[in-house]
């Protein structure tokens, strides 16, 4: 598939902003099929940076490559302990030059890059004969035989992204959370703000939310720091099998996988449950916004589609309360589920049925309470957005550069006045290992 030309090498700003990260790129392709090429034209791009491969065990100190089945074992798991090394010692970019024919070879190297913060890029080389045995067997140094080419070519296996995002450097993620605690700081000296969290959370909660730790990314299922805008989630397909949602979005966005831009945060949504950072898609930016990630559960935002962000809100709510002593619970929980649930039977039924603008759903989550899964975010947002557009809120109060909106069950959006633009690079994430791009680079002559 045929998505990018020399992205990774040649696009300046693509390069600039690797730089400030750390990555792996994990080549994949058969034998002569350019792949190592491609690997030392990464090297010499990004200068701290070094290739791995299963190859150096056959290595001789003359220089000379002799290579024996019975070594095969020992060879990657050298080049695995080559690639962690090298991610202990947070080099900028790691390149893993093996052929990684199958999606499950990948799978060491995915966990190391995991455990260590860095962004996992695989790349083939889209050269003509890269599928072409006969030339493969003439071109591949290591003298590969045409059967084996044809059995490696028959089980490669097409990987495809599960998620599709805009992904903030880490020092960006940085700088936005530092951003939104001011002024989560600035909200919480608000009165109106205070005394509606006081009637949601108990008073040590709220001064863990002053002290900035309320919210958290720990418990998250990601330890990477890198914060994320999800443009598109393909909850049809296993893990390593692309369904038609994925293959035809692939297609869509060939041409901006790897491209940096710039999104334009507008505001703040401020929950007892999440925290995170409304983002207001650009006309090119909401073209590969799939309309489904509008929808908490992939349907079209009708209805039912309201009833559920209502009932997701709900239980999600009621689950977040467990640690709470017994008689917060017992004065509190009862009343605002139900205050919850009334208030959106009682909403014009008309306003629930217009389908949200596309790229409602558009954030970054910032953190959540421990023990709440990110998607909440998300989900909260979607719920705030309905009662926005039924223009059911409790009050509203102008500050100095924001303005703050209570929709009630200690729900909040701060409204910015002026956005807050946060550079990120578009990117294929692949599920349970996170910010993996899968696509093809044409090799250059």
């Amino acid at each position: 598939m045929d998505i990018w030309t020399g992205v990774f090498t040649d696009n300046c700003q693509t390069v600039e902003f690797l730089k400030e990260t750390k990555c792996m790129f994990i080549m994949r392709g058969l034998p002569g099929s350019g792949k190592s090429t491609l690997a030392h034209q990464l090297m010499e791009t990004y200068t701290d940076s070094i290739i791995c491969s299963a190859d150096d065990h056959f290595k001789q100190a003359d220089g000379s490559y002799n290579f024996y089945e019975a070594e095969l074992k020992n060879a990657h798991e050298s080049c695995q302990w080559r690639a962690k090394s090298a991610c202990c010692k947070n080099r900028n970019v790691v390149i893993i030059d093996n052929t990684n024919v199958k999606a499950w070879e990948m799978k060491a190297y995915l966990e190391i890059a995991n455990s260590h913060g860095y962004l996992v890029y695989t790349v083939q080389p889209n050269t003509p004969w890269r599928r072409n045995v006969n030339e493969l067997a003439k071109r591949n140094k290591h003298h590969v035989a045409v059967s084996i080419l044809q059995r490696k070519l028959s089980a490669f296996e097409n990987v495809l992204p599960i998620y599709y995002a805009w992904i903030l450097t880490g020092k960006e993620s940085e700088n936005l959370i530092t951003t939104a605690q001011q002024f989560l700081k600035m909200c919480l000296e608000v009165r109106r703000v205070v005394d509606e969290l006081r009637d949601h959370i108990p008073q040590t909660a709220l001064k863990e939310m002053k002290d900035h730790l309320y919210f958290t990314r720990q418990h998250f299922s990601s330890s990477i720091h890198n914060m994320h805008c999800t443009a598109m989630f393909d909850h049809d397909t296993s893990r390593y099998q692309p369904s038609g949602r994925a293959l035809s979005y692939s297609t869509l966005v060939k041409d901006v996988m790897g491209t940096v831009d710039k999104l334009n945060v507008t505001g703040f949504v401020i929950t007892t449950n999440s925290f995170c950072a409304k983002v207001k898609l650009n006309e090119q930016q909401l073209k590969i916004f799939y309309r489904d990630s509008d929808d908490g559960g992939g349907n079209s935002a009708s209805a039912s589609g309201a009833t559920n962000c209502g009932g997701r809100a709900v239980n999600s709510w009621r689950t977040r309360h467990d640690s709470y002593p017994a008689g917060f619970r017992q004065t509190r929980h009862a009343s605002d589920i139900s205050d919850l649930n009334s208030r959106f039977t009682s909403l014009n039924l008309s306003s629930l049925e217009a389908p949200l603008p596309k790229g409602t759903r558009a954030h970054i989550t910032l953190g959540c309470r421990v023990g709440v899964p990110p998607v909440t975010a998300g989900n909260e947002l979607l719920m705030i957005s309905k009662l926005w557009a039924a223009s059911s809120y409790k009050w509203k109060q102008k500050c100095d550069c924001f303005e703050v909106t209570y929709y009630g069950n200690g729900m909040f959006f701060v409204d910015l006045n002026k956005p807050i633009q946060v550079t990120t690079i578009f990117a294929g994430t692949e599920v349970k290992i996170p910010y993996m791009i899968s696509y093809n680079v044409r090799k250059q002559n």
